[in-house]
């Protein structure tokens, strides 16, 4: 019985950690593309290449 529950216990813990990494992945790769290009193209024709670049992801 108690290794269900610690069985348990650590699927419930894999599965929130799991659902941070995830959070974590799709944002990293939503909010990180437009900070990139506006660190290295600056900011003058950051919206021309933010249009040019977005279809690409």
């Amino acid at each position: 019985m108690l290794g269900v529950v610690v069985s348990d216990s650590f699927g419930i813990a894999m599965l929130y950690i799991g659902a941070l990494l995830l959070g974590i992945g799709f944002s990293g790769s939503t909010l990180l593309p437009p900070v990139v290009i506006r660190e290295v193209f600056g900011g003058r024709d950051y919206a021309t290449i933010h249009i040019e670049q977005w279809p690409i992801q």
